[in-house]
């Protein structure tokens, strides 16, 4: 049996066509665990509502601990064998279950996965699903890990991942991380060795919306969160011994530099500086060219200068494409 975890918190404009995502399943041996994280709307009854309709479905509720503590209640209550993530403003496609349960149970994999896609109204309200082939690809333990810690974009977050409960094993999720807290309990999952299955075909449908975890991505906190978890990866790796990985990590954490300098004012990059001090030491990021190295410190020490620059660049931009538009025409 799988057992779909469903973590929700103030989550009653979604939750709905979450689980009437699972319940349109075509694989029918599985379970639905919404655990409520002490919402304040109507998320827990409507989480009632459905399991009043179907018996597969079990409301746990808990005071408001945040989404790790939730996963973590799941993982301790589910009775499945398998484990199925979900979030509840996501849904899948209606094959999802039983083509990684298959690929599972073929390719005797521990994982498995697809791809994601973006959607604003629900998967199954703006185009029509279709069961087709699709091409899927196999790793090994040591594929997996080494995949992870060169393209972790490839396998995503936690969400659409179908995992034997076995290889999780007393492994939980960080429950002081409000970020990164997936990327972090996949790659201790790597670490310690799963062999995955995945295809390059969309099955798992994630919104973007001012509630969600998306928006805390923006913000101080989120990008504190997810800047830590890819400096501890980092580290991990050249302990290891593994320099390209540790390399890879630190080009991600440069990504969230950049994602604050894009979205942060400058009080709060202010706040980052003996962060962004101590990252100018590192080896990695000494190795960068200078357009990058002179863009982090204009943004994070003269900031005025720094939004100078990107208006300059603005307008350069548009010049250039006006010319562009007379020469075409």
């Amino acid at each position: 049996m799988i057992s779909i975890l469903v973590p929700a918190y103030n989550s009653e404009r979604y939750v709905a066509e979450c689980l009437s995502s699972a319940l349109r399943q075509t694989y029918r041996d599985f379970e639905v665990l919404l655990i409520d994280d002490g919402s304040r709307d109507a998320t827990c009854q409507i989480g009632y509502e459905f399991m009043k309709r179907d018996p597969r479905i079990q409301v746990l509720s808990q005071s408001h601990k945040g989404v790790s503590a939730a996963r973590n209640a799941g993982l301790d209550m589910a009775r499945g064998d398998v484990i199925f993530f979900m979030d509840s403003d996501d849904t899948v496609v209606p094959d999802t279950l039983e083509a990684l349960m298959n690929q599972m149970v073929s390719q005797r994999a521990d994982m498995a996965f697809g791809q994601y896609g973006r959607t604003e109204n629900g998967f199954h309200g703006s185009k029509e699903w279709e069961k087709g082939e699709r091409a899927w690809f196999r790793l090994d333990e040591r594929e997996a890990a080494d995949l992870f810690s060169q393209n972790n974009r490839l396998f995503g977050g936690i969400g659409g991942k179908l995992i034997r409960k076995e290889s999780i094993g007393k492994l939980r999720f960080e429950e002081g991380l409000s970020l990164g807290e997936d990327t972090w309990f996949l790659y201790s999952l790597m670490e310690k060795g799963v062999s995955a299955v995945y295809t390059t075909d969309a099955m798992y449908y994630y919104r973007k919306h001012k509630g969600g975890s998306w928006a805390l991505r923006f913000t101080l906190e989120g990008i504190l969160a997810s800047g830590a978890v890819f400096k501890r990866m980092e580290r991990m790796e050249q302990n290891y011994g593994r320099m390209e990985h540790a390399r890879f990590w630190e080009g991600e954490y440069v990504r969230i530099l950049k994602r604050a300098m894009d979205c942060l004012p400058r009080e709060e990059l202010y706040q980052m500086r003996n962060a962004v001090i101590q990252e100018m030491k590192n080896p990695y990021f000494r190795q960068r060219p200078w357009r990058i190295k002179g863009t982090v410190l204009l943004a994070f020490f003269c900031h005025p200068l720094y939004c100078w620059g990107k208006g300059w660049k603005r307008t350069i931009k548009r010049l250039w494409g006006g010319e562009n538009d007379k020469t075409v025409s």
